[in-house]
């Protein structure tokens, strides 16, 4: 019983031996077509990446800005409902 596996196993590994070996030959030119195939997409992308990194920096200084501008209408706002002299609002006379 345990010749027969010896003999199954030596007679399996002397069928793959020629496949493995021209996989093997064959294995640096598919690496480098998969190389080249991740190259192709991978430019792509980092120009997308990019582009967003630049969409974010105007969304950020463009909401700071209207941040400011929304403090300042409030702070103008608010002085006028307390009625400060500093308004530059004009004031309604009741008759």
């Amino acid at each position: 019983m345990v010749l027969e596996v010896v003999v199954l196993l030596r007679g399996s590994v002397f069928l793959l031996i020629d496949p493995a070996k021209t996989w093997l030959d064959r294995a640096p030119v598919s690496l480098m077509r998969i190389q080249e195939k991740v190259r192709d997409i991978k430019e792509p992308v980092e120009q997308v990446k990019q582009a967003t990194k630049e969409v974010e920096k105007l969304t950020q200084v463009r909401a700071g800005e209207k941040s400011e501008s929304q403090g300042k209408e409030t702070k103008k706002t608010s002085s006028r409902r307390r009625g400060d002299s500093n308004s530059h609002a004009p004031t309604r006379t009741r008759p």
